[in-house]
C-alpha cells in the first residue's frame, strides 16, 4: 500500500514538472516585459537597446501585447507598431526580421484591425526568407477569407512565390464582386509566381495602351513588380521611342519629354549589370538624362535584349 502511495506521488510530481516550468517561464517573460512596459506603451525607447537579445526580447513582448484582443487602445497599438518598425529597420539579424513579420501578421488577425493597411505595407518590405511556414499558412488563410485590402495583400503573397499562397490567390479570381484594381493585382501576383495565363493577360492589356505618363507611372511600375522578362521587354522597347508623350517631372514645365527618361528610372534598379544607377530619391545617378538614354539604348542593343532581372 505504501508502495502504491509512493508511486502515485511520484507520478503526480512528474506531471507537475511541465506546469512548473511553463509557469516559471511565463513569470520570467512577464518580468522582462515589465522592463519594456513604458517603451511599449509610448513607442519611445529612452535607453538604447544593449544588444540583439534585447531586441528579440522587446519584440516578443510587443507580440504578446498586440496579440491580446483586450489591448485595443488605437494610440497604444500605433505606438507599439512604430517601435516595431524602428527596431526591425535598425537590426540586420534574420531572427529580428522574422519576429517583425510575426507581429505584422498578428495585426491581420485582430478583429477589428484599424491598422491592417499599415501592417500589410510593412510586410511588403521583408524578404522571402523572413517568412516561415506558419506565417505562410496564416497568410493563406487570411487571403482565403479577406474581403478588403486585398490588392496590397496579394502583392505581398506574390513575392513569396509559395504554392499554397498561389492556390489561394487563384481562388479569388472566381469572385465576381472583385474590383478591377483587385483583379489586376491578383494577376500581377500570379505573374510574379510564374503563372503563364496571368502573364499573357497582363501582356495583352498593356499592348492595347497608348504610351503616356500615366501608363509609365502606374501600369509599367506594376509590371516591374512581376520580375518577368517578357513583360520587362514591353517596357524596354519603349525607351527606343522618340515620341515626346510624357509629362516632365518638373512641375513648372509644360514641355512634353521622351518617356524613356521616366522608364529608365523604373527599370535601372532591377536589371543586372545595367550601366545606369539610381539615387535613393529614385532619380538617375547621372549628369545628363539625354546621355543616359543613349547609353541605355546602346547597352540593350549590344546585349541583343539579353539581360537578367534582379529577382529580389
Amino acid at each position: 500500500m505504501i508502495t502504491g502511495f509512493i508511486k502515485k506521488a511520484f507520478i503526480t510530481i512528474l506531471l507537475s514538472i511541465p506546469f512548473f516550468f511553463v509557469s516559471y517561464s511565463q513569470s520570467i517573460r512577464k518580468e522582462k516585459c515589465e522592463k519594456f512596459s513604458e517603451a511599449i506603451s509610448t513607442g519611445i525607447l529612452k535607453k538604447k537597446l544593449k544588444n540583439y537579445d534585447d531586441s528579440i526580447a522587446i519584440l516578443r513582448c510587443l507580440h504578446l501585447k498586440l496579440s491580446d484582443t483586450l489591448y485595443n487602445n488605437p494610440n497604444n497599438i500605433e505606438n507599439a507598431l512604430n517601435l516595431v518598425n524602428r527596431i526591425v529597420r535598425k537590426e540586420s539579424s534574420l531572427a529580428v526580421k522574422q519576429s517583425g513579420v510575426d507581429i505584422y501578421i498578428s495585426i491581420l488577425m485582430r478583429k477589428p484591425s484599424n491598422h491592417l493597411y499599415n501592417a500589410i505595407l510593412q510586410l511588403q518590405k521583408f524578404d522571402k526568407n523572413c517568412y516561415d511556414s506558419a506565417d505562410i499558412r496564416l497568410l493563406a488563410n487570411y487571403i482565403e477569407n479577406v474581403k478588403s485590402s486585398i490588392k496590397e495583400l496579394v502583392l505581398v503573397a506574390g513575392a513569396l512565390n509559395d504554392s499554397l499562397l498561389k492556390n489561394k490567390i487563384k481562388g479569388k479570381l472566381s469572385d465576381e464582386t472583385l474590383k478591377k484594381s483587385d483583379r489586376w493585382a491578383i494577376h500581377l501576383a500570379l505573374a510574379r509566381m510564374g503563372e503563364q495565363e496571368s502573364i499573357d493577360y497582363l501582356k495583352e492589356r498593356v499592348n492595347s495602351l497608348q504610351l503616356n505618363s500615366n501608363v509609365v507611372d502606374y501600369i509599367y511600375k506594376d509590371l516591374i513588380y512581376t520580375r518577368q522578362k517578357v513583360l520587362y521587354d514591353l517596357i524596354v522597347e519603349k525607351i527606343f521611342s522618340d515620341e515626346k508623350l510624357c509629362e516632365s517631372s518638373n512641375p513648372d514645365s509644360e514641355v512634353s519629354i521622351l518617356c524613356g527618361y521616366r522608364i529608365l528610372e523604373l527599370i535601372a534598379p532591377y536589371i543586372d549589370g545595367f550601366p545606369i544607377k539610381t539615387l535613393p530619391s529614385g532619380d538617375l545617378n547621372v549628369e545628363s538624362y539625354e546621355n543616359a538614354l543613349i547609353t541605355a539604348r546602346e547597352w540593350f542593343l549590344n546585349n541583343q535584349m539579353n539581360y537578367q532581372i534582379i529577382k529580389n
